[in-house]
Parts: C-alpha cells; sequence; structure tokens
C-alpha cells in the first residue's frame, strides 16, 4: 500500500492558530513578532490561513488590524461569508487568554509545519522507494536535502540589535589582541599568507586558481595538512580529480619528505621517516571524499552530517569546474555561476572557510610575466563576486623549469590587503615551503 493512501492525522494545534490571530486583534504590535516567526502557509487551518493572509495584507500597507479593517479586506476578496462572518472574527478575541504569548504560540505552529513538511517530504520519497523511481543513493540525498531544507529554513537568523553585534566584535578583537601570533582565523602554515589573512576565516569563500601544474590541489592539501595534523582541526577534502589513493601517497611523500615517484614504486630508503609520516597522518582529522562528478547539494549534505556528528572546521573541494549542476542551464557560465553562488551560500551556512580550486583560461601564458588576472577564471566571472578571496599560483619565469620558485598572489581580499607571497614548490615531494625561511640559493 502506498505511504500516500494510508490515512494519518496531520500533526496541528488550532489552539494555537486561532490563538495568534486573538493576540494581533487585541493588541497589533503582536503582529511584529508572528510576521517574523511565521507564514500563512504554517497555519493548518484554511480559515485561519486566509484570516492570516489579511492580517499580513493590512500590515504590510501599514493599516491597523480591527474587525473593521480586517473584515472589509476578507470581504473585499470574497471570502468573509465563506469564513463565518464578523462572527467568527470576533469569536477569535474571545477565547485569548493573553497577547503576552504571542511568540510561543507561533513556536507551536511553526514546529507542526515543519512535521508536515517532513511527513510529506519523506513520504514522496517512500512512495518514490516503492515505486523504484530511482536509485537508492539518489533517494538517500533527497532525503537528506529535504530534511536540511526544513532545518535551514527554521534555523534562519533575524535583525540583530547592534548592541548584541558590537559585544560580538569586541569578543573577536580581545581574542585577537591577546593572541601573540595574531592570526584570528586558522593558520595556514604559511607565515606571509598568513600575515595578510590573519589566518582562514569562517564564513568565507576562498578561491585558489592556476593553470595546470602550478601546484594548486598540491597547496590546497598542503594547507588541509597543516590544519589537520598541526592545528588539530577537523578538515573535509573533496577530491573530483584525484582519487583517494593518489591524494593519499602525495601527502604521506609531503609528510615523509620522500618523492612521490619513489614512493609509488616502492623504492623507499628511509623507512623511519615513513613510519614518523605515519604516525602523524594516522591521528590526523583529515576526512576525504572522491567521489567524482558530486554536486553541491550533496556537498552540503556531507558536511552537515560530519558538523552535526563531529564537528567541522574547514573544507577543500578540487575543484570547482568538475562540481556537476542539478537541472537544466542555458549554457556553462550560468552553469558555473550558480554553483559558485551556491559554494559561497555553503560558506555562510557552515560558518567555516571553504577553499575552492578553480582552473585559470590561458590568457596568462600570453603576458610576458606570466601573471594571472582575476578576468582570466575560467567560465565565470561570477566567482570573483562570489568569492571572499582570491589567490592565484604563478611562475614570473614560467619557461625556467630550473626554478621552484612560486608566488601566490592575493588578487583579491574583501576584508584585507591584497598582495604577493613567495613560496618554494619541492614538486617531487608535492610540498610547498615558505620561501622567506630559505636563502635564495636553497631551492634554486
Amino acid at each position: 500500500m502506498s505511504f500516500s493512501n494510508q490515512k494519518k492525522v496531520l500533526p496541528y494545534n488550532l489552539e494555537a492558530e486561532q490563538s495568534i490571530l486573538g493576540c494581533i486583534l487585541f493588541d497589533n504590535q503582536t503582529m511584529i513578532t508572528a510576521a517574523a516567526l511565521i507564514e500563512p502557509d504554517d497555519f493548518y487551518n484554511d480559515q485561519y490561513r486566509i484570516v492570516y493572509q489579511a492580517m499580513l495584507y493590512l500590515y504590510t500597507k501599514n493599516l491597523p488590524i480591527d474587525i473593521v479593517t480586517l473584515s472589509d479586506r476578507l470581504r473585499n476578496q470574497g471570502s468573509l461569508d465563506a469564513l463565518g462572518g464578523i462572527q467568527f472574527l470576533t469569536s477569535m478575541v474571545e477565547v485569548l487568554s493573553s497577547a503576552e504569548n504571542i511568540e510561543q504560540y507561533c513556536v507551536i505552529v511553526k514546529d507542526k509545519s515543519m512535521l508536515r513538511q517532513l511527513i510529506a517530504k519523506l513520504g514522496n520519497v517512500i512512495d518514490d522507494s516503492y515505486a523504484s523511481k530511482s536509485e537508492a543513493h539518489e533517494l538517500i540525498l533527497q532525503a537528506e536535502k529535504d530534511i536540511l531544507d526544513i532545518a535551514s529554513a527554521k534555523d534562519r537568523g533575524g535583525l540583530v540589535d547592534f548592541e548584541t553585534a558590537l559585544r560580538s566584535a569586541l569578543l573577536k578583537l580581545q581574542e585577537a589582541t591577546t593572541n601573540p601570533s595574531h592570526i584570528s582565523g586558522i593558520p595556514t602554515g604559511y607565515i606571509d599568507l598568513d600575515k595578510k589573512t590573519s589566518g582562514l576565516q569562517n564564513s568565507d569563500l576562498i578561491i585558489l586558481a592556476g593553470r595546470p601544474g602550478m601546484g594548486k590541489t598540491s597547496l590546497g592539501i598542503n594547507i588541509c595538512q597543516h590544519v589537520a595534523i598541526r592545528e588539530k582541526k577537523k578538515v573535509a577534502v573533496f577530491s573530483l580529480e584525484m582519487p583517494l589513493e593518489q591524494l593519499t601517497m602525495r601527502i604521506i611523500a609531503s609528510e615523509a619528505n620522500i618523492s612521490n615517484t619513489a614512493l609509488r614504486a616502492g623504492d623507499v630508503a628511509d623507512w623511519r621517516k615513513l613510519y614518523e609520516a605515519w604516525e602523524n597522518i594516522l591521528s590526523a582529522p583529515l576526512y576525504i571524499d572522491d567521489t567524482p562528478g558530486i554536486t553541491v547539494p550533496e556537498i552540503r549534505s556531507k558536511c552537515k552530517r560530519m558538523q552535526a556528528q563531529i564537528g567541522l572546521d574547514m573544507v577543500l573541494i578540487d575543484y570547482l569546474q568538475l562540481i556537476r549542476s542539478i537541472g537544466r542551464i542555458e549554457n556553462r557560465q550560468q552553469e558555473i555561476s550558480q554553483i559558485s553562488r551556491d559554494l559561497k551560500l555553503l560558506a555562510k551556512e557552515l560558518a567555516v572557510p571553504v577553499i575552492t580550486l578553480s582552473q585559470l583560461n590561458r590568457a596568462p601564458e600570453k603576458r610576458t610575466d606570466g601573471r594571472p588576472l582575476i578576468s582570466d577564471l575560467r567560465e565565470s566571472g561570477a566567482i570573483e563576486q562570489d568569492a571572499d578571496i582570491v589567490m592565484f599560483l604563478y611562475k614570473r619565469d614560467a619557461q625556467d623549469s630550473s626554478s621552484n620558485k612560486v608566488v601566490l598572489s592575493i588578487a583579491k581580499h574583501r576584508n584585507g590587503p591584497t598582495g604577493e607571497v613567495e613560496l618554494i614548490f619541492q614538486e617531487e615531494i608535492t610540498t610547498f615551503r615558505n620561501a622567506a625561511l630559505y636563502d635564495d640559493d636553497d631551492y634554486n
């Protein structure tokens, strides 16, 4: 038997719904609270929903809400007689106990509404499961998305008074002042970069871009290594291009200072270094997902699950152009624009830094200095608008293969300075180093 055909009583509370309407008629100021907490669709009773919609109309027109104005509005839209006339409206005030309880009434109505949404959404998933309309993992993802959407709708923030915002800002300022490193965010392990950014900041979308071969995956993973191994923070990595095994080998090579090529071939001269690296990595809170063609909703679902179960401090996605979109989109540029926008919303919702690697077009190769520009971001100018930080990896002399000096250019920084940071790329062990710590002759 189909789930949708099983007759069960949906959750509702008519007394709470009626009390909300009574509170508003008794004291128009309570409409401010109601409008911020509930919507017409949150009402189970059709009659109460129609009345609340009429109240919202009067409220948005800055008109008083009483029996006269409300009945006039309902009469004009042809609803008053069907509701039971003026007597129906006056009956709401008669049963009211106290207008002071408006917020609690709204909480009750919203909670019942969410339960009904949950039943409806999951009921559809159950029906689709019986009908075998989709594969199991797709239905599971759909169920997770539906639940997260309902939860997110409830958790949307409202207006915050300036005193509260000021106290929060001052608290953060005090923490920064007492921090000897002056790094308010998550340290990357790269001194000059952290000086410019004060670390990776929560809710920031950080784009790290470069042409193929510049080492953007290596730098992204090196940052994850530092955050997870040295800072002991929980990191989620979504590797859309490189399989889990290859990525793991790179991390081991970097930690052990062993050639990645030698490691893959099993040609290890110093097993002690390998075992020490293994011990460092083993307990690191680093979590890797190498699902190809993953979508932003899937990333969101997995991150929210991890955040709820063990916590989450940072996300790395490699790379943006391999993320699969949902639905029909007219062209590739609109597709990337939508993905970019969704990633920014993801960073804000998770309240953690989200580093996303991105490709560049060939334009930098045509310039004498090889310096990338924001306009070189492949397939979308929207990436620049959505990102809080845009960084490029490039070599000043791209033709000099013997040099491993690489420039990390901060081309956009919404809350701080731009500029350049010099790094040393030891490609054989897929590791970037702080150039400031080495002499010029050390790594040329």
